[in-house]
């Protein structure tokens, strides 16, 4: 749910391993400044593009197959509640529906993985639809470990550290 912006800033941190907020202060060390350029040559030779705005189904079908023909072989979906549609329907559940079928479209006649990231409501479902969980391949769950992961304090520099655990909720024919 980022901006291409807060995207490539954070992406940049974490190549070059180094606290953003050090840079934006201007305080990082002469080593760090050398990390975040080889970590934005990196960045500016991969063939990662980001789309962040809202977009339909439609635009989301010819996103994926240019991608496809650029040679991409992922397309992330961040926040399935930015994708519309140009049909209108009674509720967000039928659209949710008819943007899960979308996904499956692009999987099946483009050619390209998806990735869709989604949130879980309260009872850890997937919220929203059923029909995400119904059309993925694999569902994988990621909830954080507050147990070992170490905060961001003055004392340890802001140097965090968060752990996830991967729960595999779903996974069709062991892919």
């Amino acid at each position: 749910e980022m901006t291409k912006r807060k995207l490539s800033r954070r992406l940049l941190a974490q190549i070059a391993r180094v606290d953003m907020r050090k840079a934006k202060r201007g305080t990082a060390m002469e080593s760090e400044w050398r990390r975040l350029d080889e970590a934005r040559e990196k960045l500016r030779a991969s063939k990662m593009r980001v789309q962040d705005g809202p977009c339909t189904t439609d635009q989301l079908m010819a996103w994926g197959r240019t991608e496809k023909e650029h040679g991409s072989q992922l397309l992330v979906v961040d926040n399935t509640r930015h994708v519309e549609s140009k049909q209108v329907f009674k509720n967000r559940f039928d659209l949710f529906a008819a943007v899960s079928l979308s996904m499956k479209r692009i999987r099946d006649h483009v050619g390209l993985r998806i990735l869709v990231l989604h949130h879980l409501n309260a009872d850890n479902e997937l919220s929203g639809s059923r029909d995400f969980e119904r059309d993925a391949d694999l569902i994988l769950v990621l909830a954080h470990n507050e147990k070992d992961s170490i905060p961001a304090t003055p004392e340890n520099g802001y140097s965090e550290r968060c752990i996830l655990d991967v729960k595999t909720a779903k996974a069709r024919d062991d892919r």
